[in-house]
């Protein structure tokens, strides 16, 4: 089966440990949910993990996996405000969390000195006040997670490249 050329490089940041490779990823119905074939590059960003090459400041993700929220929300809170504060000068910026909210909420990192309940407040409060949008994507595992936390990075990137050929002025 004939692979799809995604029409775009993703853009990862330099400093990225763990980088998504964007394997195994599917077309849609209307291309016969062939496989896809994302290019990506190291490029280093201003902010956020994730973006697409030649729109480093448009459109933005930051990656967390469950420990790394915590510590972000934590020990790294003003950082990780500093860091809403550039993206919420982004045309799109989402955090994606290779967890869900039940594991937030009832399966947190046992070492962790943050109260579950300061995750969740903390993202409602700052999806309002930066408008960066979070999403908690949780599989059975913390292996499905990172697949599902990842294929969810690549649509939202694919969803504002589309916008943007759609509307470039916007």
């Amino acid at each position: 089966m004939d692979a799809i050329a995604c029409p775009f490089t993703i853009a990862v940041d330099t400093r990225e440990q763990r980088p998504w490779t964007f394997q195994g990823l599917r077309a849609d119905a209307r291309q016969s949910h062939k496989p896809l074939n994302v290019q990506w590059e190291w490029v280093a960003l201003a902010a956020g993990d994730y973006s697409i090459v030649g729109m480093e400041t448009e459109v933005a993700i930051e990656r967390k996996s469950l420990a790394d929220l915590f510590g972000s929300v934590g020990s790294g809170h003003e950082r990780f405000r500093r860091e809403h504060e550039r993206l919420a000068a982004y045309q799109f910026a989402a955090v994606v969390v290779e967890a869900g909210w039940s594991d937030v909420l009832f399966r947190p990192p046992g070492y962790s000195k943050v109260k579950p309940k300061v995750i969740f407040r903390t993202a409602m409060q700052w999806s309002v006040r930066y408008g960066v949008q979070w999403h908690l994507v949780g599989g059975r595992d913390a292996n499905e997670s990172r697949v599902l936390a990842e294929h969810a990075a690549y649509r939202l990137l694919s969803e504002y490249w589309k916008r943007k050929l759609e509307n470039p002025t916007q």
